[in-house]
């Protein structure tokens, strides 16, 4: 059976390094905050949240590139789709609305040295449906599924479940108020109910009970 496991930016109180660093494909997110605290240091995929604010920052300070990790990463995640991408980085736009759907992915791109990996770009519809399932208007500048949401549901999508264990490390839906993280909580643990994903690490559990 095929190992793949997703982790989270947050605590990880129990040790999973052998289990992560065994596993068939990792995936991790943005600066990887817990990357080698009980979470191994195997890592396949870097989902990176491209839009506004953090696109912005992971654009200017060239953050990513920083990772010894980042020379074995075989592919880059873009999760959020938009059609504006801005022409610099340095100075955010003055638009609310504007910044909100900028798309800084190309930035990213350059200044941390990705042209070599496997870049991939999550699709219009995954975020569609992803939208449809936490009742959020995809045209919403306010609200928006989480970038962890999305990686998971794009798991979901590419890898399927048969002969494959799909698990979550170092996850809490108790983040950002622009994310509607109880109702990702809820539906992650219906994927949980039906077999589909395992939440491996206590930090989750003892937010979900």
């Amino acid at each position: 059976m095929k190992e793949i496991i997703i982790i989270g930016n947050c605590n990880v109180t129990v040790d999973y390094s052998q289990l992560v660093n065994s596993a068939d494909f990792v995936v991790r997110f943005n600066e990887m905050r817990n990357y080698g605290y009980n979470s191994g240091t195997k890592v396949d995929a870097l989902c990176v949240t491209n839009l506004s604010t953090p696109g912005r920052l992971f654009s200017k300070s060239k953050t990513l590139e920083k990772f010894s990790s980042i020379e074995t990463l075989k592919e880059i995640w873009f999760p959020r789709t938009s059609n504006h991408l801005p022409f610099q980085f340095w100075f955010r736009p003055l638009s609310t609305k504007v910044f909100s759907c900028a798309d800084y992915r190309n930035h990213i791109i350059a200044r941390n040295n990705f042209h070599q990996k496997n870049i991939v770009y999550f699709s219009d519809d995954l975020y569609a449906a992803c939208c449809s399932e936490l009742h959020i208007d995809c045209e919403s500048i306010n609200f928006s599924p989480s970038t962890e949401y999305l990686a998971i549901k794009y798991v979901l999508q590419r890898f399927g479940t048969l002969d494959t264990r799909i698990s979550l490390i170092g996850f809490s839906f108790d983040q950002s108020s622009c994310y509607l993280y109880k109702n990702e909580k809820n539906s992650v643990i219906e994927l949980q109910k039906r077999g589909l994903i395992y939440i491996l690490n206590f930090y989750y559990y003892s937010f979900a009970n």
